[in-house]
């Protein structure tokens, strides 16, 4: 494998390493996010206090209303949201309403975040549809606003609210039940109304609309149970997953970095690592731009990135986490990324393991009813001194075995480096193909389950194999001066 290893003095390398996090910095930005205007295709609706049974999910313009003696109204407004993907990042997302007529003086109008789910012709200050009462009467909501705006006095102007937060706890998968729009000081002693178009507005242009700009996700996993061991060349598997399913965007280069220092990498077909820095890899498609295209990955599919590692040790086993990963497409003529991502949330992780081991099966052949005895290494490459380390007990696979003997011994004390071998007898007791699975630990420090190499079972094992007699023929008489040799075989 070709790729490039910066490995130059220490200053150089810091320098680098700086580099490269900055860059990391970078890629953290929308670059290349995607823009999305969504116009409500599940409903808006008045919450008319003075009217507490009227439906208005039919009517052209809406209102917002201040008004004492029971005279409030609040506006409802849903966008179906189902186009973005789910745990995208969003970078903005900003709901707009247009105002045909402001109210007389400037008022701070105020979002929430809807806690119920409404039916937009069935919707009024009492109830959410037919057969369901709002908790209160007039909505039930977020009480504390996400965001709000002033109105000015001015008609026919657009009113923009910044609802980030809300759209992307729906995006990762909070109920989306829509906003609630209301004026942050109801019951004026004088009405303060303003009036806006509804989805049934003429006018398409002055329709409420939520404008989304979003970063496409895309994540790295690791298998359930994944470790490595210290002091010792162990190799992480991430599978790297386009989960952008709405437009083309697909993967061609992959950054990752590590907690510790990189050995090497393993790319998918088609795949090439372009750099190890310290605790930085970074993979890229093989072909040049602008054809990689055709090898990078697309929507919707998976590509597996082995990451070579040699742990640190440590007095005790660890949880270690990811430290970043981040991916782009640069398949154009320039060769430069038109669009990033970076993974946000829970980052995949893994243990550090403070045992290795080895296991061996012997002979590699023999038959039915013969003896095999398994032998297990472990060594202690934490910086402590584990006690009573011991195997668990051996899983026997393919054919079958009977234990005879072991472990011996039972348990070990083991200092730092040092290593204990424990061993058994099995009795084969079936043809075929035969090995063992297990692990060793003392509840706080463990082994990476192991299995051991294959014994080829075959027929019954014969005790003592002796030759006969030879047997001479024609004319000639023969003396047998030695042999056989050996007389026998066992």
């Amino acid at each position: 494998m070709t790729h490039l290893r910066l490995q130059h003095d220490p200053a150089s390398r810091l320098i680098v390493a700086f580099c490269l996090f900055a860059a990391a910095l970078a890629l953290a930005s929308p670059a290349g996010a995607i823009t999305v205007t969504l116009q409500p295709s599940t409903g808006d609706s008045q919450l008319s206090q003075g009217a507490a049974t009227t439906n208005f999910g039919t009517a052209t313009t809406i209102q917002v209303a201040s008004q004492s003696g029971s005279q409030n109204k609040r506006i409802l407004v849903k966008f179906d949201l189902s186009s973005i993907p789910a745990n995208a990042t969003i970078n903005s997302a900003n709901l707009t309403l247009f105002m045909t007529t402001a109210p007389s003086n400037n008022r701070t109008y105020n979002a929430h975040r809807m806690t119920r789910d409404w039916t937009e012709s069935q919707v009024t200050w009492n109830i959410a549809q037919t057969g369901t009462n709002w908790t209160t009467a007039g909505g039930d909501y977020n009480g504390t606003a996400t965001t709000s705006t002033t109105t000015g006095t001015t008609n026919n102007v657009s009113l923009t609210w910044n609802i980030q937060a809300d759209v992307q706890a729906w995006v990762n998968g909070t109920s989306n039940y829509g906003t609630l729009i209301k004026d942050g000081t109801e019951s004026s002693a004088t009405a303060r109304t303003a009036t806006f178009a509804s989805e049934e507005n003429a006018t398409s242009a002055n329709r409420p609309q939520l404008v989304i700009d979003y970063t496409a996700p895309f994540t790295a996993t690791l298998p359930g149970g994944s470790a490595v061991t210290m002091n010792e060349p162990s190799t992480l598997n991430f599978t790297v997953t386009n989960g952008n399913l709405t437009t083309t965007q697909s993967i061609s280069n992959v950054t990752f970095a590590l907690p510790y220092t990189v050995a090497d990498g393993t790319p998918p077909p088609g795949w090439k690592v372009t750099y190890i820095v310290n605790n930085f890899i970074r993979f890229d498609t093989v072909d040049p731009n602008p054809s990689c295209s055709t090898q990078a990955i697309g929507n919707g599919v998976s590509a597996v990135f082995g990451i070579a590692v040699t742990a640190p040790a440590a007095a005790a086993e660890s949880t270690d986490t990811l430290t970043s990963v981040s991916a782009a497409n640069d398949c154009n003529s320039a060769g430069s990324d038109s669009y990033s991502f970076v993974q946000t949330g829970t980052l995949p992780s893994w243990t550090r393991r403070g045992l290795g081991a080895t296991m061996t099966a012997t002979p590699a052949t023999t038959g039915v009813n013969g003896t095999v005895t398994l032998s297990m290494a472990v060594t202690n490459r934490a910086t402590g001194t584990p006690n009573n380390v011991a195997p668990a007990n051996p899983t026997v696979n393919g054919a079958t075995a009977t234990k005879l003997t072991g472990p011996s011994p039972a348990s070990a004390n083991l200092a730092s480096g040092a290593a204990q071998t424990f061993t058994w007898t099995y009795q084969a007791t079936s043809t075929g193909t035969l090995s063992f699975t297990d692990t060793a630990t003392n509840g706080t420090v463990s082994t990476p389950s192991i299995t051991s190499n294959t014994v080829q079972v075959g027929g019954s094992a014969l005790s003592t194999i002796t030759p006969s007699s030879l047997t001479t023929g024609g004319s000639a008489t023969l003396t047998l001066a030695s042999g056989p040799t050996p007389a026998s075989l066992a």
